[in-house]
């Protein structure tokens, strides 16, 4: 954990997404600009209009500005993240979201839109840990089987029209779908096969903004591996009152299934396949986040 104290000195780049739940108006990118210029030598504006060009155009840009500021949500944060993630010299990244879950939020620690620019112009940085999940990366979540595929899945109009209330209406005809995946897994170096409605793995405490994982911390090197057995509701009521659940950390997982399946990536369908080999880069991403009180 560091602070950067003042941080004129710094070139920044403010990426924006008009997709998300809450995408800001000009009137508040003009605002935020103003409040944001006294931190920065120089603060320059990108909207995303197609989500692989600013994945590409984020990749060309890293050797030029020295922080990234991600307006989006969950979507927006991890496909950035994605496209620099293997490059060295990563740019210091801050978040200012506008989605409506905000898991990626909450992982960083920037749990209100309304302190995410105090966070960034107080300018204290910690370090958080990254999933390398086959070619791809993750921040919080990287699943597969039942539920994963709610944030994809859910329609934009259903989101606009009822918020986050629309991913829960998924979640719940998804609970009404019997579901058993099979799997190989192998934690750390021990091995064993086993049938669930859904293979997750997650590093932090949230997701779906439910807190699930409470006992995990972002940046010890670890993420905890989840499975339970088929059962009513695919499983899902053992999560709301935390019975029957397996839960192992480790710093590295590979889950083998029957059949290629989608794999969800912080909610994003990254890729199908029957393999998934899932790393934690340590300490990979430094990100604006709130001073920790200072009695913890």
């Amino acid at each position: 954990m560091f602070g950067l104290g003042t941080i004129v000195w710094m070139k920044a780049l403010m990426i924006l997404s008009s997709q998300s739940g809450r995408h800001m108006s000009q009137k508040k990118i003009e605002k935020v600009k103003k409040e944001l210029s006294e931190s920065f030598e120089q603060l320059d504006v990108y909207r995303i209009s197609d989500m692989a060009e600013a994945e590409e155009y984020a990749r060309s840009k890293v050797s030029e500005y020295d922080v990234y500021l991600i307006s989006g949500g969950d979507g927006t944060f991890h496909h950035i993240v994605n496209a620099i993630a293997p490059m060295d010299n990563l740019p210091i990244l801050g978040y200012i979201q506008s989605g409506t879950i905000c898991d990626v939020g909450r992982f960083l620690g920037v749990k209100r839109k309304s302190r995410a620019l105090r966070i960034i112009k107080e300018g204290y940085c910690d370090e958080f840990d990254l999933m390398k999940v086959n070619d791809a990366y993750a921040l919080y979540m990287t699943a597969v089987g039942a539920f994963s595929d709610i944030s994809y899945k859910t329609s934009r109009r259903a989101i606009r029209a009822f918020g986050r209330l629309a991913y829960y209406f998924r979640a719940v005809f998804e609970a009404f779908r019997p579901r058993k995946t099979k799997a190989s897994v192998r934690i750390g170096e021990n091995e064993f096969e086993h049938t669930s409605p859904f293979f997750m793995i997650l590093n932090g405490p949230y997701v779906g903004g439910f807190k699930v994982n409470g006992r995990s911390s972002q940046n010890d090197g670890l993420a905890e591996y989840f499975d339970t057995t088929p059962s009513l509701f695919n499983g899902l009521v053992h999560y709301f009152f935390h019975y029957k659940i397996n839960r192992v950390p480790s710093s590295s997982f590979v889950i083998q299934t029957e059949k290629p399946m989608p794999w969800s990536l912080d909610g994003e369908m990254r890729f199908v396949s029957d393999k998934a080999e899932i790393e934690i880069l340590h300490r990979k991403l430094r990100v604006f986040t709130q001073k920790p009180h200072k009695n913890s």
